[in-house]
């Protein structure tokens, strides 16, 4: 046998034996705007190359949220592991040379209110005239208050007359609750608008409800956050910044800031 043959022979070998990287292709997401799977924390949903119109589930361990239909790569991030996982954004299943936007769209921070967990209002499962309110950490006055989840019921808030409103979700500083108000009622088929934010309230998020309505779908949805600022009350930081001569920063006379 000559050298070239058994090299040859040697690498067929430990190409048999080696534990191989299996890597597969799809596209994060259903389609409908949502990545993670409801009522199971680390997975997400996904539809694979070699068949776009099968929407399966998948680990997403990935510290950054990234958003519906995005290009991915799924395997095993370390050959011990026992099980699959979305390994991150795969460039190569839409372009050879991707533009900078493109790029831009994938690998900067840059995200909407609609990526964002915490405090985010979502359908119920099953769904209901009720929406759910993830968890999250938000300050009220001098103090942070770390909200852990809740439900409110919008069957009150459904219009008694033909047409749709606006109602708006927020958290009640006073009584540190979900609390909703509804919008001026409109004709079906034109914009509605959304209602004022109470004095010490926290938006979260708008439902349009229409006569009639008997379920709220993630469609009727939309966030609507400070981020997360509230809206007027002792507590409110735009209260206390009053007047700036260049020098002073002054609050009912006292002074508060120096330059």
């Amino acid at each position: 046998m000559s050298e070239q043959a058994a090299r040859q022979s040697l690498q067929a070998l430990f190409d048999r034996y080696q534990t191989r990287q299996v890597v597969r292709r799809g596209i994060l997401g259903d389609s409908n705007g949502n990545v993670e799977v409801s009522g199971r924390p680390g997975w997400a949903y996904i539809r694979y190359r070699d068949d776009l119109n099968r929407l399966s589930i998948v680990r997403y361990l990935l510290p950054e949220q990234l958003p519906d239909e995005t290009p991915v790569k799924v395997g095993r991030r370390y050959p011990s592991d026992s099980f699959e996982q979305v390994l991150g954004a795969d460039w190569d299943m839409y372009a050879y040379a991707p533009t900078a936007s493109v790029v831009a769209q994938y690998a900067t921070d840059v995200i909407t209110l609609g990526d964002l967990a915490p405090g985010k209002v979502v359908q119920t499962d099953p769904t209901s005239l009720a929406v759910d309110v993830r968890g999250f950490l938000y300050a009220n006055a001098d103090g942070a208050v770390e909200f852990a989840g809740g439900t409110i019921d919008l069957a009150d808030d459904v219009p008694g007359a033909a047409g749709h409103w606006y109602s708006l979700i927020y958290m009640d500083l006073e009584s540190e609750s979900l609390a909703s108000t509804t919008g001026d009622l409109v004709a079906v088929g034109v914009n509605a608008t959304v209602p004022d934010v109470p004095e010490n309230a926290l938006p979260l998020g708008v439902v349009d409800l229409a006569n009639g309505d008997t379920e709220i779908v993630s469609d009727d949805i939309y966030q609507y956050k400070l981020l997360y600022g509230h809206v007027g009350g002792a507590g409110n930081i735009l209260e206390k910044i009053v007047t700036f001569d260049g020098e002073v920063m002054v609050d009912n006379g006292e002074v508060v800031w120096l330059t």
